[in-house]
């Protein structure tokens, strides 16, 4: 196995309790070199504990986590600058024009390469003689992952950086990050609520759900083995099929979601069972398939009783 096939990230078993809630539950995953790597999931999923713990905020209460090839608290100083992150909040940063953040922020890299973040600057359409609290809010989180790029990261991190941004800052700035990322052979873990943004510049995603993953690979294969099956006039109840992790009726047909579709399994039903039609599903249709359903609230003591 060369270097280049060594995975930049690694994580096995991890879990972690924070408070009362398991924020991990056994996750695994590995993120290959140069991709682009989507960790998707709900509010409360566990993304962020996850990503905290990749660099080096948290400790794991069990399994392990790497970033190259090494457990992230006991990472020294050197390979720390070879991360770049920008959360989904706005960064604390001095109120200074970007261009004297830049200045300032060179200090602390011992390789700058100044023609590099000029081309940076170009390619996002930065503003650099404006100080940072003037900005608007589109214009400051392209500064800030301007900042995030700006030393030449091996591994960026991005958790939800376009929280609250329109759509067209949105697209403008992932399509920089990516451009970015593609040209330097960066890696980048990129979290997101907005699953078509997700899908358009993945390369594997993982979709974590209350601390577990519930489906991960390359997206095209995911794409290619998950679909909507969908069998006519199923009188006498239908048997479970391979992969299933949904199903819902329509009138007498009966819609069934698999993740481990193949042509082999199409005909294997048609044999056993009239298939009316197989249907493809974007990352969101998958997304809201295989997340659990939410936990119903607790009924309320006078409903219990019997109370109006």
């Amino acid at each position: 196995m060369t270097p280049d096939d060594v995975p930049i990230v690694r994580v096995e078993d991890l879990e972690k309790q924070r408070g009362k809630q398991r924020a991990l539950d056994g996750v695994s995953f590995a993120i290959r070199r140069g991709s682009v790597f989507g960790l998707i999931g709900p509010n409360g999923a566990g993304k962020t504990t996850a990503i905290k713990i990749l660099l080096g905020m948290l400790r794991p209460d069990a399994g392990r986590a790497e970033v190259f090839g090494t457990a992230p608290m006991d990472l020294p100083a050197a390979a720390r600058q070879r991360i770049g992150y920008l959360g989904e909040r706005p960064t604390e940063l001095p109120n200074l024009p970007v261009a004297e953040l830049l200045e300032y922020q060179s200090f602390f890299f011992a390789q700058w390469d100044w023609d590099w973040c000029r081309q940076l600057v170009a390619r996002m359409g930065v503003v650099q003689d404006r100080e940072i609290r003037s900005l608007s809010e589109g214009e400051r989180r392209r500064a800030e992952l301007l900042l995030a790029l700006a030393h030449r990261p091996e591994l960026l991190i991005l958790d939800d950086p376009t929280l609250g941004l329109d759509a067209r800052a949105r697209r403008d700035m992932l399509w920089a990050t990516l451009a970015a990322a593609r040209d330097e052979g960066t890696t980048v873990l990129f979290t997101s609520h907005v699953l078509q943004d997700v899908e358009r510049i993945v390369d594997d995603v993982v979709i974590l759900d209350r601390g577990k993953v519930r489906l991960s690979g390359p997206l095209d294969e995911l794409l290619g083995r998950t679909k909507r099956l969908v069998f006519p006039d199923v009188d006498g109840g239908l048997a479970p099929v391979a992969g299933e992790v949904r199903r819902s009726a329509h009138g007498r047909d009966v819609a069934v979601i698999s993740t481990g579709f193949s042509p082999a399994l199409a005909e294997q039903l048609r044999r056993s069972q009239p298939l009316l039609r197989v249907e493809p599903l974007n990352l969101e249709e998958i997304f809201c398939a295989v997340i659990a359903d939410p936990e119903p609230a607790p009924a309320q003591a006078n409903a219990e009783a019997g109370g109006a």
